[in-house]
């Protein structure tokens, strides 16, 4: 197996753990090496504890340049895993699961599920 697809297997265990409600997953702050030395700008971390790793989903707003003169604002959601205080994973593949998990975790995050059970 490649880096690859050993994170996307992990991103769908993170997935299906969430979804059984293994899994908290809050607003926390973005790691140090993921927010200094670079322009991307880092709006919305959602962070969780999994087996002594620091797991996070965000999104990254960043430029996209045309050319050296022309460039526009854009975004995706990214994947980050931190050991022992050292970001050890960045993945920036686009993916299902990594999609999937960043809105149960934004969902999660923002608490509809007690907003919704709470209302009706």
């Amino acid at each position: 197996m490649n880096f690859d697809s050993d994170v996307e297997r992990f991103l769908v265990q993170l997935v299906r753990e969430t979804s059984i409600g293994n899994l908290s997953w809050n607003i926390t702050p973005p790691h140090y090496f993921l927010e200094n030395a670079t322009e991307d700008l880092i709006p919305l971390n959602i962070g969780a504890s999994y087996n002594g790793l620091q797991v996070s989903v965000y999104e990254a707003r960043y430029k996209y340049y045309r050319d050296e003169d022309e460039w526009f604002w854009t975004s995706e959601i990214r994947f980050s895993i931190v050991k022992n205080d050292t970001l050890v994973v960045d993945y920036r593949r686009p993916s299902a699961p990594l999609q999937q998990l960043f809105e149960m975790a934004r969902s999660q995050a923002v608490g509809f599920d007690s907003i919704f059970r709470n209302d009706f």
